[in-house]
């Protein structure tokens, strides 16, 4: 989701899972943001299953972020930061692999400083950890 508005971007009743991001630098830097959902706006999931997605980052030196979700500023910062609001929702079984130099964060979520709220919801059972940044 990209977005700079006020209003709140929301997504209710759904299904992100399954989904598979490869970076592949065999002689540099790989990085792979949001394997099954990236965010850069006012976000409000309500009754979502974010599950079973996988990033993978190959290189000598890179980073592998949410492997569920990522949150932040991509490419400028927004006058509305981006923020995710999880209601009634589920963030389970998502995973985060690399090459040894790469370093990997928020196998469930990752926020680069960003508000998260949770209501009702769950991050858990996620490789290598559950949520950072949170």
């Amino acid at each position: 989701m990209f977005g700079d508005q006020a209003p709140t971007i929301t997504m209710t009743n759904s299904r992100i899972e399954n989904n598979t991001v490869i970076a592949s630098a065999p002689g540099g830097d790989a990085t792979v943001l949001g394997a099954g959902f990236l965010n850069n706006a006012a976000l409000l999931l309500d009754h979502v299953q974010i599950q079973d997605n996988s990033g993978r980052a190959d290189g000598l030196t890179g980073s592998a972020q949410g492997g569920g979700i990522w949150n932040g500023d991509l490419f400028v910062p927004h006058d509305t930061p981006p923020r995710v609001t999880l209601e009634h929702t589920r963030v389970t079984g998502n995973t985060l692999t690399g090459s040894s130099g790469v370093t990997l964060q928020g196998g469930g979520l990752f926020t680069d400083g960003f508000p998260v709220t949770l209501t009702d919801s769950r991050i858990e059972d996620n490789t290598p950890d559950q949520c950072v940044g949170c």
